[in-house]
């Protein structure tokens, strides 16, 4: 994560969990609990509804990857949003009897944002003056690309394989939206599993934005019918007829799906920019080589600036403006997506 993106998430932090005062909202339903627990007939639903409505408005999914292991780190991240919701209403159901436990539990919990919190205003305090977060996202959008899984890069074979897949890539999605190879470079790299950072213009970002997107659909579709083939099968049939459908339903859902990716995009770029045979033919071309990509185990991390609630509105009065908040929404949605596959994957591994 470059420093940019590391401020950004402390604006994040601080419109997002210090100013809807979550961690004090946490000490007063602890508060109300314990009032509770020494024989006050004071009820805290009202706190613990509060608490919750103001959890699930926390948007989780306007941070990229990186900033989400970063808010993990922080102990921050399972104590909002609909995880937080989750957390507190099984703290609160397991310990219904016990509520002196209860309200210890809560009181940590605050004590955990508290501390972030603070840890993130000290972040933001060391960098500020440092660096400057572009106001503008369609002049500078960042792509992190993990080589990851069969998609990894172990020597410089690999290297040499992966380089020239993703010249193609990106040469198809320059030429489809006007651009030129040119405009997507690289900015940055990491250490452990090979990521490197791309910077690119907003039209290239809304072309991989929705091949994300459109590849997420197909496989959370892919999941369910993998899990609905577990449960068939968990219940030990002597006909197996039904799980074997399931199964070859599967695998023919995934490859109609990522067939209608490639064309369903190239139809909607050609409709719009009029694109010549040769461009049609190219942009295919790259939209199948970065399904292939995600589908080897490879991770493409669209990375947006935080904006403010301002920000957000004054993006709305704009064709420009509106263009980025397609682009906010569709990053969003496939966050969104992310999340429900993980918790589906979970699920089916309990299953199996």
């Amino acid at each position: 994560m470059n420093t940019e993106e590391l401020l950004s998430l402390t604006m994040w932090i601080d419109e997002e969990i210090t100013t809807p005062q979550i961690a004090a909202l946490y000490s007063r339903l602890a508060d109300a609990i314990q009032n509770n627990a020494n024989g006050s007939p004071q009820a805290y639903s009202q706190q613990r509804d509060e608490l919750i409505e103001i959890l699930r408005n926390v948007n989780v999914f306007r941070l990229s990857q990186a900033q989400r292991e970063f808010v993990e780190k922080l102990q921050l991240w399972q104590h909002v949003g609909a995880v937080g919701v989750a957390e507190l209403e099984g703290n609160l159901y397991k310990n219904s009897l016990d509520v002196a436990t209860a309200a210890e539990n809560v009181r940590k919990i605050a004590s955990d944002i508290q501390s972030a919190v603070d840890r993130s205003n000290q972040i933001r305090g060391s960098l500020k003056g440092l660096v400057e977060i572009a106001r503008d996202p369609s002049d500078q959008i960042l792509i992190r690309v993990v080589f990851d899984g069969a998609a990894s890069i172990d020597d410089l074979v690999g290297l040499k394989k992966w380089t020239a897949e993703w010249h193609d890539i990106g040469r198809g999605l320059a030429m489809a939206v006007g651009a030129a190879p040119e405009d997507i470079r690289v900015v940055g790299a990491n250490k452990g599993s090979l990521v490197i950072v791309l910077a690119t213009v907003y039209g290239i970002a809304q072309v991989v934005a929705t091949v994300l997107l459109k590849s997420l659909e197909v496989a959370e579709k892919v999941l369910n019918l993998q899990k609905m083939g577990q449960e068939v099968k968990n219940l030990g049939l002597t006909n197996t007829k039904l799980e074997k459908e399931i199964l070859a339903s599967t695998e023919a859902e995934r490859k109609a799906g990522i067939e209608a990716i490639s064309r369903d995009v190239t139809v909607e770029l050609s409709v719009t920019r009029q694109l010549d045979g040769e461009q049609q033919s190219t942009l295919e071309n790259s939209v199948k080589k970065l399904i292939s990509f995600i589908e080897k185990g490879g991770q493409v991390d669209l990375v947006l600036p935080v904006e403010s609630k301002d920000e957000g509105k004054a993006e709305e009065l704009s064709s420009d403006g509106q263009k980025i908040r397609r682009l906010r929404d569709d990053v969003q949605r496939i966050r969104a997506i992310e999340s429900e596959m993980k918790m589906l994957d979970h699920d089916s591994e309990k299953d199996s």
